[in-house]
């Protein structure tokens, strides 16, 4: 009876080091996880402060010589770029919000791709041309295409601003489009730039993460953008994948499955199905 007693004493001993041995794991990623919203709150800081203060500058210019065509114009493409640069971080931190909630759905509709892929292009220019960057577009893909247009537009935007962001100067990124037999639609991103080291692959749609303190000072962000990408793709029913080498650049390839259109044939852009309810290779 002594020996019974002594024996289930032990067992349950063993078992409280367990629990206190998860307890101590499930308190470290806590700790973790706040010190990294702490890191992307200061960084977001500063994503939003800077373009806003170049804002108010730049206006105030505007409104102190009025009569200088000239400067004004300049000044005015300069608000226009410092504009879409916020709009876009403001974009990522909404979407990053809906994805947290659980609020995220598809809202179908018809697609044309090569104009959504050249509309994005477009407010990304004046970055492309501060680094001297190439578009190469090779758009072979049906330009019709039936899926969710803010969350296509949402994936490519932040492949495109990351592409960018870690391409050297004067080089080029090339954006590929085609379908494959079963009608999927593929979109690649590749850059020529930087690209990550194979022991941060693991690593790079860590929500708030950045690959390092070095990389966020040069080449800025906030750690948001492949985390939304990587959510956004899943809720797509997609995939995605990624191939990079370090100091030779990375490409993304996204396939997204076509979305049925089962009742009536409708006319582009209009809303066809919403859904209320609902590791790297190396080259």
């Amino acid at each position: 009876m002594e020996e019974d007693i002594k024996q289930k004493i032990k067992q349950l001993e063993e078992r409280n080091a367990k629990l206190e041995r998860r307890i101590e794991l499930v308190n470290s990623k806590l700790l973790k996880s706040e010190e990294l919203k702490s890191d992307f709150l200061s960084n977001i800081k500063n994503e939003i402060n800077n373009p806003m203060t170049s804002i108010l500058g730049l206006v105030n210019q505007i409104a102190a010589s009025p009569d200088d065509i000239e400067q004004t114009a300049t000044n005015a493409n300069l608000v226009y770029s410092e504009m879409s640069a916020l709009n876009f971080q403001i974009r990522n931190i909404f979407n990053a919000a809906e994805i947290e909630a659980g609020q995220s759905f598809p809202v179908i509709s018809h697609i044309n791709i090569r104009e959504l892929i050249e509309e994005l292009l477009h407010s990304f220019q004046h970055l492309a041309e501060k680094k001297n960057i190439e578009f190469d577009l090779q758009l072979e893909a049906d330009e019709s295409f039936c899926s969710d247009h803010e969350k296509i537009q949402v994936i490519v935007a932040n492949l495109i601003s990351n592409a960018i962001k870690f391409s050297h100067n004067d080089s080029k990124i090339i954006i590929r489009t085609h379908n494959d037999e079963e009608s999927k639609l593929h979109i690649h991103v590749q850059d020529f730039g930087v690209g990550i080291e194979t022991k941060n692959l693991g690593q790079i749609y860590d929500r708030f993460r950045q690959l390092d303190t070095g990389t966020r000072k040069e080449f800025g962000g906030h750690g948001l953008g492949l985390s939304i990408v990587h959510s956004l793709v899943s809720i797509l029913e997609g995939t995605l994948d990624m191939k990079s080498k370090f100091n030779e650049g990375t490409h993304f390839e996204i396939e997204l499955p076509p979305r049925e259109v089962t009742d009536v044939e409708l006319q582009e852009d209009e809303v066809l199905f919403t859904n209320d309810n609902e590791e790297g290779e190396v080259f």
